[in-house]
């Protein structure tokens, strides 16, 4: 017969509880997979639209903020990406954004009669992102503005806002104005007049809300001080950027709660 040491299966044992109790029996209810461009491009074909699944049950990352915000290779969110339509150079498509930043939330969603798609991304400082792709465009690249959120706000909210306030006073409504402005800082006098002067781009806040869209239009005075010179409100989502207009549209479930 064969004889087993009951000290070392004593200490197995005590080993397995122990391990049981720190990470409990089942494996994390946490999804945690990443997409790669043949998954996106799958989701793409199917006839499903995508809106699983829900934010709470992926792990999401947490990118650093300053260089994912503000140090991207593939896009800007205080830039409007359709500036590079018309350049035959392009570093924001999706094939190199999802190869860069492997998105772990997809998201297909009807638009105005087609199909838009979205990836959704979280900073280690509360900050979430969406990047939006249009069938307009065979989803090849980024459209208009990445969109940043770091609450739900409703159109409302921003109803007392008026020509000749500041965009201290959108933050105090939206936190994410400090970063629109600590993007807009990073760049000179000389490329402010370049890009937003002489140029076609705006500096812009945008702010997606859970009843419509809100894009705000400043100029930069002498000051460095940013001037509220344009609001635009819409309840469809839609706003103007440099290739058209948009629909920035998503799940409810995947605003910030």
């Amino acid at each position: 017969m064969r004889h087993f040491d009951t000290k070392k299966i004593q200490i197995l044992l005590i080993g397995l509880i122990c391990f049981i109790c720190l990470n409990g029996c089942q494996s994390s209810s946490k999804i945690s997979n990443y997409h790669t461009v043949e998954d996106v491009e799958a989701i793409l074909n199917s006839d499903d639209l995508i809106s699983t699944p829900l934010l709470k049950d992926i792990e999401l990352d947490k990118y650093p903020a300053e260089d994912f915000l503000f140090d991207n290779h593939c896009f800007s969110f205080y830039r409007d990406m359709d500036y590079f339509l018309s350049h035959s150079a392009r570093y924001d498509f999706a094939s190199s954004i999802i190869k860069e930043y492997p998105p772990q939330a997809v998201r297909t969603i009807e638009n105005n009669g087609q199909k838009s798609m979205y990836f959704v991304y979280e900073t280690d400082d509360e900050t979430r992102i969406f990047v939006f792709f249009f069938e307009s465009d065979n989803f090849q690249f980024t459209r208009g503005y990445p969109i940043i959120m770091k609450e739900s706000l409703d159109l409302e909210a921003f109803s007392e806002l008026s020509i000749g306030n500041s965009i201290d006073d959108v933050e105090k409504i939206d936190p994410i104005a400090a970063l629109y402005r600590k993007g807009y800082d990073t760049l000179s006098d000389e490329l402010i007049q370049e890009l937003y002067v002489d140029g076609r781009e705006k500096i812009s806040t945008v702010h997606l809300l859970t009843d419509g869209i809100v894009r705000i239009n400043y100029n930069r005075d002498s000051n460095g001080k940013y001037i509220i010179e344009q609001i635009i409100s819409a309840d469809d989502y839609t706003i103007p950027v440099l290739g058209g207009k948009l629909c920035y549209l998503i799940y409810p479930e995947d605003y910030i709660h």
